[in-house]
């Protein structure tokens, strides 16, 4: 038995560079998609996940982001708090994984108690 640790080397910016250039493919099929905040987050190799990107956008551009990325509509999730609504959707573009959120504010009372299935909502 051996006191050897086995070293896992720090992220570099090279293992972020395939959400980069998924970000840079998507930019350039989609120029006019609106504004977002965009984070590209490191790989994480002792949790065997991949770079990915994260994108916020003001609720009434998710739709927009969503299509553009291809995210299948039955997959968006429905968020609210007290104080806060989104609508959140994880997908892939250009073989990156991709986390989708669009904010807005809360929802009033006939928007919480309306009925909800699928096929009602356009996302």
């Amino acid at each position: 038995m051996t006191t050897e640790t086995t070293a896992i080397s720090p992220p570099t910016i090279g293992g972020q560079l395939p959400a980069i250039q998924a970000l840079s493919a998507l930019a350039e099929q989609h120029p006019t998609l609106p504004a977002a905040y965009i984070t590209v987050q490191e790989p994480a190799p002792r949790y065997n996940t991949d770079a990915r990107l994260d994108v916020q956008v003001d609720g009434p551009a998710f739709e927009a982001w969503r299509t553009a990325l291809g995210a299948d509509p039955a997959a968006v999730v429905l968020h609210t708090t007290v104080s806060n609504t989104w609508l959140a959707v994880d997908t892939t573009y250009e073989g990156v994984r991709v986390h989708l959120a669009g904010f807005q504010g809360p929802l009033s009372r006939a928007q919480v108690d309306a009925p909800r299935d699928t096929t009602a909502v356009s996302a």
